[in-house]
């Protein structure tokens, strides 16, 4: 599995948790609590809840997602150079020639 694809499962996983922003969980609890769903429910799991809640609740699913990215991209170290592509925004994307979005603009 790419390191994406583990940044990925790891932010569904904690969207599907019930672990939540307003709350004050220091990385180890958040971490066992991803760990926890991922066990429960596997990565295929977790994405199918993912998606239904993006069905069923879209108006909240994208702050609760947005947040799951940014809580993983915190507590997780990235080990591979492009492993954070998945957890960046547009606006973080390295912008100089051969790297990011200008590279596939050519």
């Amino acid at each position: 599995m790419s390191t994406i694809s583990v940044a990925k499962a790891r932010a569904e996983a904690l969207f599907v948790t019930d672990v939540q922003p307003s709350e004050s969980r220091n990385d180890e609890q958040v971490r066992n609590a991803v760990q926890n769903a991922i066990r429960q429910y596997g990565s295929r799991g977790c994405a199918a809840r993912v998606a239904a809640e993006f069905g069923d609740h879209p108006e909240t699913a994208v702050d609760r997602m947005r947040w799951a990215i940014e809580r993983v991209r915190d507590i997780y170290p990235q080990r591979h150079r492009y492993g954070r592509a998945f957890l960046r925004s547009d606006s973080d994307q390295d912008a100089t020639p051969g790297h990011g979005r200008l590279n596939n603009a050519a």
